[in-house]
């Protein structure tokens, strides 16, 4: 009898390092945002989903209410739940008085996603010691264009 040989080669990429910048944050996608269920359809919430991001001390998200009347307390890396920043396409999203509430809730079918920064983000967010959390909105679209929406909870 002959004899047997096997060889078994096995390669992998290197994974990519970031070397531009020290920034650590999640990216929460289109589909994401539009597929999860969302009590209200309040997009904030889907920041609970990322590392290092916890509900303030009564362990609940309040999801209720839009503009003045929201509040978004969120703990990031354990810094006060009125020291992020949320911004609206690099605009600042946040009333200046008690910086924990949204000024605008887009709608979910407006996102193209958000970005939570948690930690050495830019000097240009000076503000924030917690979090940026920047949300991109879709492209307007160049024709009309119509869609029912049907929502019950």
């Amino acid at each position: 009898m002959g004899q047997v040989s096997e060889t078994v080669t096995v390669s992998s990429d290197a994974a990519p390092v970031e070397t531009r910048s020290g920034d650590v944050s999640s990216l929460i996608t289109e589909k994401q945002v539009t597929e999860l269920p969302l009590n209200g359809r309040n997009y904030a919430q889907l920041a609970l989903m990322v590392p290092g991001v916890s509900p303030p001390s009564g362990g609940s998200f309040s999801a209720s209410g839009t503009g003045l009347d929201s509040h978004v307390d969120m703990s990031v890396n354990g810094n006060q739940s009125n020291a992020n920043m949320w911004t609206v396409d690099g605009v600042n999203n946040m009333d200046v008085g008690s910086n924990a509430t949204l000024l605008v809730f887009p709608s979910i079918d407006s996102i193209q996603e958000f970005r939570v920064e948690r930690n050495s983000f830019s000097a240009e967010y000076g503000q924030a010691q917690g979090a940026v959390i920047n949300l991109i909105p879709k492209a307007a679209p160049t024709s009309f264009t119509a869609g029912v929406l049907n929502f019950s909870q």
